[in-house]
Parts: C-alpha cells; sequence; structure tokens
C-alpha cells in the first residue's frame, strides 16, 4: 500500500487541478494550463523522490513556453521579463550554492509561463511555504538537502489556477 501511496496523492493532485484550471480556462487554454501544470507536478515529483529536475522534461517545456508566449499565457514581453527575473533570481542562489541548476531551470519555467507581474504573488506563496517547511526543518534538527522545486512548482500551480490575473487565449 505505501508503494502506491506517492502515486494515489500524484492523481488527486492532478484530479484537483485540472478542475481548479477547468474553472479558470476554456478552449486551448485549458489544453496549455494543463500542459504547464503537468510539467510542474511531474517536476516537482521527480524533485521529491530523487533530488533532482529532469532536463529531459525542462528544458522543452521551457523552449515550448517561450515559443507560445506570443499565443499563450502572459505574452512575449511579460513572459521574457518573467523568465528573466524568476531565472536570474535562481541562478543567483545557485552561484551562492542555495540551490541547484534544477531549480534554475524550473524558475525560468515558471516565470515564462506567468510573466510579470502575475508570478509576484504566486511565487511569494511558494517561497512562504517553502522557506516554513525549511525552518522547520532547522528546528527539528533536520538539516540536508531539500528539494525546492516542489515549491517553485506550487508557486506555478497556484498562478496557473487563477493568481496571476490574466487568462491564457
Amino acid at each position: 500500500m505505501k508503494r502506491h501511496a506517492g502515486r494515489c496523492v500524484l492523481g488527486l493532485a492532478v484530479v484537483g487541478i485540472t478542475l481548479a484550471l477547468y474553472w479558470q480556462y476554456s478552449g486551448m487554454a485549458l489544453v496549455w494550463a494543463q500542459i504547464y501544470a503537468g510539467v510542474l507536478l511531474f517536476c516537482a515529483a521527480v524533485d521529491l523522490v530523487e533530488h533532482r529536475i529532469p532536463n529531459a522534461v525542462v528544458v522543452p517545456a521551457i523552449v515550448v513556453a517561450l515559443l507560445a508566449a506570443p499565443w499563450s499565457g502572459p505574452g512575449l514581453g511579460s513572459a521574457l521579463l518573467g523568465g528573466a527575473l524568476v531565472g536570474g533570481f535562481f541562478l543567483v542562489g545557485y552561484c551562492l550554492r542555495w540551490n541547484g541548476m534544477g531549480d534554475v531551470k524550473l524558475g525560468l519555467f515558471v516565470g515564462l509561463i506567468l510573466g510579470w507581474p502575475g508570478l509576484v504573488y504566486p511565487l511569494g506563496f511558494g517561497f512562504l511555504v517553502g522557506g516554513v517547511v525549511a525552518g522547520a526543518r532547522l528546528l527539528t534538527g533536520r538539516r540536508g538537502y531539500m528539494p525546492y522545486g516542489p515549491y517553485i512548482a506550487l508557486g506555478g500551480l497556484v498562478g496557473l489556477a487563477g493568481g496571476t490575473g490574466y487568462a491564457l487565449i
């Protein structure tokens, strides 16, 4: 039973996110939002289990989000600014050894799909939740690696589910 618990939680998350997206989007916008949400969920799940974010998923997702930005999401200019801000933030963190390169790429992807200023509140929420978890780990004496990709993905999912104020085309 424990073997399948992770799959059940992931399945419930997919159903819940699909329902949340259904109320926010219609037509092709729903398809784009579901694709982006699927990438975020997959990367979060892999990071939790394997402590890495797979390049085979996140790099093509970045390319698709970049190419699709003029027709889906916040628009090309907003997407580029959002990607540069979030990706740049995590790149500084990588240089300071605060996070991994997978977090940089996942942050870039989230910045591209949410755009500026749509990424502010959702990613702030993800940072807050991640910070609370990190603080709790420190208080309980658990030091060492903590996957941060799930919290970046959480911010992206919150943004897709309605925290950004724009609608995908």
